[in-house]
Protein backbone atom coordinates (compact mmCIF):
# COMPACT_ATOMS: atom_id res chain seq x y z
CA UNK A 1 0.00 0.00 0.00
CA UNK A 2 2.62 2.40 0.58
CA UNK A 3 4.08 1.84 -2.79
CA UNK A 4 0.71 2.65 -4.33
CA UNK A 5 0.14 6.05 -2.42
CA UNK A 6 3.76 6.68 -3.33
CA UNK A 7 3.19 6.53 -6.90
CA UNK A 8 0.18 8.17 -6.52
CA UNK A 9 1.86 11.26 -4.97
CA UNK A 10 4.36 11.12 -7.55
CA UNK A 11 2.34 11.55 -10.20
CA UNK A 12 0.25 14.38 -8.60
CA UNK A 13 3.76 16.48 -7.86
CA UNK A 14 4.81 15.79 -11.96
CA UNK A 15 1.09 17.08 -13.31
CA UNK A 16 0.31 19.66 -11.11
CA UNK A 17 3.88 22.14 -11.83
CA UNK A 18 3.68 20.86 -15.63
CA UNK A 19 -0.01 21.66 -16.18
CA UNK A 20 1.24 25.16 -14.00
CA UNK A 21 4.02 25.72 -16.20
CA UNK A 22 2.03 25.26 -19.67
CA UNK A 23 -0.79 27.75 -17.93
CA UNK A 24 1.82 30.48 -17.31
CA UNK A 25 4.30 29.94 -20.26
CA UNK A 26 0.95 30.40 -22.27
CA UNK A 27 0.13 33.35 -20.58
CA UNK A 28 3.60 34.92 -20.70
CA UNK A 29 3.37 34.52 -24.57
CA UNK A 30 -0.08 36.25 -24.95
CA UNK A 31 0.99 39.20 -22.68
CA UNK A 32 4.21 40.23 -23.82
CA UNK A 33 3.78 38.75 -27.37
CA UNK A 34 0.98 38.26 -29.05
CA UNK A 35 -0.93 41.20 -27.13
CA UNK A 36 2.40 43.73 -27.36
CA UNK A 37 2.08 42.90 -31.15
CA UNK A 38 -1.53 44.07 -31.71
CA UNK A 39 -1.26 47.24 -28.93
CA UNK A 40 1.90 48.44 -30.88
CA UNK A 41 -0.11 48.67 -33.92
CA UNK A 42 -3.20 50.57 -32.29
CA UNK A 43 -0.13 53.00 -31.34
CA UNK A 44 -0.29 56.76 -33.13
CA UNK A 45 2.46 57.33 -35.31
CA UNK A 46 5.92 59.31 -33.01
CA UNK A 47 5.08 62.65 -34.52
CA UNK A 48 1.34 62.62 -33.25
CA UNK A 49 0.96 63.24 -30.07
CA UNK A 50 -2.41 63.34 -27.80
CA UNK A 51 -4.14 66.12 -26.10
CA UNK A 52 -3.06 65.19 -22.88
CA UNK A 53 0.92 64.99 -23.69
CA UNK A 54 0.38 68.08 -25.62
CA UNK A 55 -0.84 69.86 -22.93
CA UNK A 56 1.67 68.57 -20.48
CA UNK A 57 4.43 69.78 -22.49
CA UNK A 58 2.88 73.23 -22.38
CA UNK A 59 3.00 73.39 -18.61
CA UNK A 60 6.43 71.82 -18.33
CA UNK A 61 7.74 74.44 -20.94
CA UNK A 62 5.88 77.54 -19.28
CA UNK A 63 7.81 80.26 -17.76
CA UNK A 64 7.96 79.75 -13.71
CA UNK A 65 5.63 81.73 -12.40
CA UNK A 66 3.43 81.78 -14.96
Amino acid sequence: MGSSSSWQFTRYGLIVPAATLAVSALYLWLRYFALAYIGERRRPAAGLRSRRSTAATRRDNAPHGA
